[in-house]
């Protein structure tokens, strides 16, 4: 009985962790799609890039919390991006 208690919390701690995560990361790629746009109408504009790369690393890193290898690789992709670009802009 208390093996079954402790699992129940379990996935209640992970559906916690799953809906704070969702949450945040709607407001990361809400930033993320303003960022863009500003960007776009001046693409020199280097603090695009570090607003980008920030916001992606923390998509990475929840998105590791979570348990979604997939969506970390692609934020992680996303940002070393945002890393070249910087470099050359």
């Amino acid at each position: 009985m208390d093996n079954e208690r402790e699992i129940m919390s379990q996935n209640d701690e992970v559906e916690e962790l799953l809906n704070i995560f969702l949450e945040e990361a709607k407001d990361l790629l809400d930033a993320i799609a303003v960022t863009l746009q500003l960007w776009s109408s001046d693409l020199n504009n280097k603090s695009c890039f570090s607003d980008l790369k920030r916001d992606l690393h923390t998509l990475k890193g929840g998105a590791r919390m979570v348990n979604q290898p997939q969506l970390s690789a692609l934020a992680h992709e996303l940002e070393s991006l945002c890393e070249a670009l910087l470099a050359v802009v």
